[in-house]
Order: C-alpha cells, then sequence, then structure tokens
C-alpha cells in the first residue's frame, strides 16, 4: 500500500479553495515505499498530502476521505495521509475549510472528494478512472444513492460507536452536532439499531442486482462508483460494534473484490463488523 501515515505539519499557507501560491519545498520529495525504497512523489508536482479524519488510534474514519484513498491507490499514486481531529480541521491553511478531505498536490490545495478525484484523474488517470461525461452521471446517480442507502442508515447504527473512540477533544463537538443532526442523543439515536440493521440489509438489495452478472458495478474492473460503495463500508466496518452484513453477502463479495483488485489494503475493521472477515 503506497502510503504512510504522519502527524499534521503546518501546511504552505494559502488564500483560497484550490489556489496555487509560492510554497518552499525540496525539489525532489520523497517518501518511503514499504520496502524502504524511497520514491519520487508524481514527477514535478511535488508530495500528495491528503488531510483526512482520524480517530484517537489514528484510524482514517472518513467515507469520502476512503474513497480518495481507493481512487490514490487504484491509480498507483503514493501519498502521504496527514491525520487531523473535527476541531483539527481548521488548522489546514488559513482556516478555510470546513470539512476534509482536503488534498495537498504540491501548492495545489483541493476540497471536496469529486473535486478531487476529478483532479487526479484528469493529471494522473488519463481520464480512465471516472469515464466520459456520461459515465460520470451515473457515478453521480450512484453516489446520491449511496448517501440515502448507505451512510445515512449506517450513521444511526454507528454513530455511538465513533464518538466512543474519538480524541478526547473531538467528543463535546461530535455529540453536539451529531444530536443537533439526528434529532435525538446519540444513545437514542442506536437504541433500535439491531433493527436498522436488518433494515440497512433489505436497502441494500438493488446493490445485489447491479453485481449479480458481473463482479464490479464498472464491469470487468471497479470504477470510482465502485469505491463510493466500498468506501461507505469501510468507515462503517472500521468501528461497528454491530454485525452489519451476512457473511455469505454477495455485497461483502463485492467488498472483498475491490480491496484485492487495489492492491489488498487492509483497512482496521472491527472483529464485530463481519467485514474484518477480509483480512
Amino acid at each position: 500500500m503506497l502510503f504512510e501515515v504522519v502527524t499534521v505539519d503546518p501546511p504552505p499557507q494559502i488564500k483560497l479553495r484550490c489556489q496555487r501560491t509560492p510554497a518552499a519545498r525540496d525539489p525532489s520529495p520523497k517518501i518511503a515505499d514499504q520496502g524502504g525504497n524511497y520514491l519520487k512523489e508524481c514527477g514535478r508536482q511535488g508530495l500528495l498530502r491528503l488531510y483526512e479524519l482520524v480517530l484517537e488510534d489514528g484510524t482514517a474514519i472518513s467515507p469520502y476521505a476512503w474513497r480518495t484513498r481507493l481512487a490514490l491507490e487504484r491509480l498507483r499514486l503514493p501519498f502521504v495521509a496527514a491525520g487531523v481531529g473535527f476541531t483539527e480541521i481548521k488548522t489546514i491553511g488559513e482556516g478555510q475549510f470546513a470539512t476534509v478531505p482536503v488534498l495537498q498536490d504540491g501548492d495545489l490545495f483541493i476540497a471536496d472528494s469529486w473535486a478531487i478525484v476529478k483532479h487526479l484523474d484528469g493529471r494522473y488517470g488519463g481520464g480512465n478512472l471516472l469515464g466520459s461525461t456520461r459515465d460520470q452521471n451515473m457515478i453521480r446517480f450512484f453516489d446520491s444513492w449511496c448517501r440515502h442507502r448507505l451512510l445515512a442508515p449506517l450513521t444511526r447504527i454507528c454513530v455511538l460507536d465513533i464518538f466512543a473512540r474519538l480524541r478526547p477533544a473531538d467528543q463535546a463537538y461530535f455529540r453536539q452536532s451529531r444530536e443537533a443532526r439526528l434529532g435525538a442523543t446519540l444513545e437514542e439515536a442506536v437504541a433500535d439499531r439491531a433493527e436498522r440493521v436488518v433494515d440497512f440489509r433489505r436497502e441494500l438489495e438493488p446493490l445485489r442486482a447491479g453485481l449479480s452478472e458481473e463482479p464490479f458495478l464498472g464491469g470487468a474492473e471497479p470504477t470510482y462508483a465502485d469505491f463510493i460503495g466500498v468506501a461507505a463500508l469501510i468507515w462503517a466496518g472500521s468501528v461497528s460494534t454491530i454485525q452489519l452484513l451476512e457473511p455469505d453477502d454477495a455485497v461483502l463479495a463485492w467488498f472483498r473484490r475491490c480491496l484485492a483488485f487495489v492492491g489488498g489494503m487492509a483497512p482496521k475493521l472491527t472483529p464485530r463488523s463481519s467485514l474484518a472477515v477480509i483480512s
């Protein structure tokens, strides 16, 4: 896997999103791969750095960052993962970013996962990851479906598990913001999660149907649409203390195929999530 986790350094100062600014850096920045060899980062573009949310133990905890990680792995782009807590997002740049992921490509900072993948595919992927405009429209449709059928129900299932593993400095913010969003306390939100898991599995039937004849949503190979769905499952599987999928679920088999395709990434999954069978 072509990344390493580092603590956050003060990044070059910038004035606007997606704006180039002068930054003092090594003209040939390098990081070590898993074999200890040094790799020049993305030709002349310099270091790729991905700012992402992490738990207290350093586990990445954003489905949007995970889809970016998967895209980077698919494109075989080495990068450094810079973990931040919820209350540290404002330390990126001059504090103009409200959410992560944020990708730093040399002097360029890019926020929003869709903007990031378009940048990566255009600059390094030759347009092969996102495909045509028609393909991209279908990916955006699937992204919307995932927000309603994956991320929304998984939030109500896993929100208290996330809270329990956050950095102490992030817990008050997380509780306040999520309780306002959910209209209930975190404890109330998960009180009926056993029933919600059953409903969640049932809602995945369209995804199973889409995988009934091909190994991936993209056919013989995964596309960014596959990564959007898989990222949601990594996110939930990283924290869940309740079984999310049955071991023989076709969705779980698809999840494993996608990770194998991008090089056997090994996210930290909880033993109880049922997604941990990939390890």
